[in-house]
């Protein structure tokens, strides 16, 4: 590390400029080629918020380390909308080179791995749950009862940050969407139990949009309505309610599917396609009436 540091400013006016922008991960690398092989893990597993493969996991591949890039979640797809235009994909993606991967099924595994590049193994793993913190048995709901899961909107300068090219997640269609469902589960005498993507500021809301956060306060107030911490298992929550209702296209709604669990995306305005791949074959319901008629269908099952 030192050596590296001292040649810096020699870096900086010669063709290795780049090791400059690598430091850290050189340090690691040569770190890693040093270790003996038996202090060395048998595996490394990375998740998908590690797009861009470190160094040092060359070094321990070739040591023997299995290197395994895993996905813990499948809602990174493009929307199909109504009108049948469809946003290009994030090519974000063709910069994955790992040796080995684990999808959730295998409409995840042709999407990914149409970019890429380089030769790998793949095995289905079925959905990967990050959260482990078991639902609180003190919550008491009667049946039936309902898990949403929605996406939380950021401020509008973050989303622009994003450049994403078809604006979806924004307050006016995440508003609706919860808004809609309350009124089929006061209409019904439904429990509605919410558990938000994200834990957030009540008082001053820094990352996510002020709108949705004062509505979420003001839905919190309704007495069917419960608010689950979101650390909570999503596979808790969903054996423990009648069917689910999820948010396009959030990837509960497949860890739902894979429990047998009666679950749907509701689209409330209606811009997504019902043609929609990414829906991974879990129902698209458009619009209040269908909304209802699905889960009055579903929850009496």
């Amino acid at each position: 590390l030192l050596k590296e540091i001292i040649s810096a400013p020699f870096y900086l006016f010669s063709k290795k400029w780049w090791r400059l922008f690598v430091l850290k991960d050189l340090f690691f690398a040569k770190a890693c080629y040093l270790q003996a092989d038996k202090k060395l893990a048998k595996s490394y597993l990375f998740h998908n918020s590690f797009i861009y493969r470190p160094i040092w996991s060359y070094v321990a591949n070739k040591k023997g380390s299995e290197i395994i890039f895993y996905f813990y979640s499948i809602n990174n797809e493009t929307f199909l909308r109504k009108d049948g235009y469809s946003t290009s994909p994030n090519y974000v993606w063709q910069n994955m080179n790992w040796p080995k991967y684990l999808f959730w099924n295998e409409y995840s595994k042709n999407y990914y791995t149409q970019f890429c590049r380089k030769p790998f193994i793949s095995e289905i793993s079925g959905p990967i749950n990050l959260n482990h913190i078991r639902l609180d048995k003190n919550l008491l709901f009667r049946e039936p009862s309902i898990s949403i899961f929605d996406v939380m909107p950021i401020r509008v300068s973050s989303y622009r940050s994003l450049a994403s090219p078809f604006e979806y997640y924004i307050p006016e269609v995440a508003i609706s969407f919860l808004r809609d469902i309350l009124l089929v589960c006061e209409e019904n005498d439904i429990k509605l139990l919410l558990k938000n993507k994200y834990s957030y500021n009540r008082n001053k809301p820094i990352y996510h949009h002020p709108k949705y956060i004062n509505f979420l306060l003001k839905l919190s107030q309704h007495n069917n309505v419960i608010v689950i911490k979101p650390n909570t298992s999503p596979v808790d929550l969903i054996k423990a309610t009648k069917l689910s209702i999820v948010m396009p296209f959030t990837s509960t709604a497949f860890i739902s599917k894979s429990l047998k669990k009666p679950v749907c995306y509701y689209d409330s305005l209606g811009i997504i396609s019902k043609e929609d791949l990414s829906a991974n074959d879990v129902d698209i319901i458009i619009g209040y009436d269908e909304l209802k008629d699905w889960v009055l269908s579903k929850i009496n099952l």
